[in-house]
């Protein structure tokens, strides 16, 4: 009874420290745009491109009034912009980590 306990406690840590994990890496970009030498800035900004055009022109496309569509792609507006954009990510990283844990169980099953 303990075991199963200490189990499922376990198993929880371990899917949260996982998607603490993803939900970092997905929203880590951004942040590259800060690197001091020059020509890495450049190429740091190719996934800041795809960090926000990826939700933000299905978005901007929807209708959503937080964006507009420029030469790079679609273009936040307002904080609530940025936000639709950190909570797409904290979705995707949810579902990976529910495939993840998904996949593992059922590999665990099967051995």
């Amino acid at each position: 009874m303990l075991d199963e306990k200490k189990n499922k406690k376990m198993k929880l840590s371990r899917n949260l420290k996982l998607f603490f994990s993803i939900t970092l890496l997905l929203n880590l970009s951004p942040l590259f745009i800060f690197i001091p030498i020059n020509k890495l800035k450049l190429l740091a900004f190719i996934p800041y491109l795809f960090w926000i055009n990826i939700p933000g022109i299905p978005l901007a496309r929807l209708g959503v009034p937080f964006y507009e569509i420029h030469e790079f792609g679609a273009v936040p507006q307002n904080p609530a912009g940025w936000a639709l954009i950190v909570i797409f990510w904290i979705l995707i990283a949810g579902l990976l980590t529910l495939l993840v844990s998904t996949m593992k169980y059922y590999l665990h099953k099967k051995i």
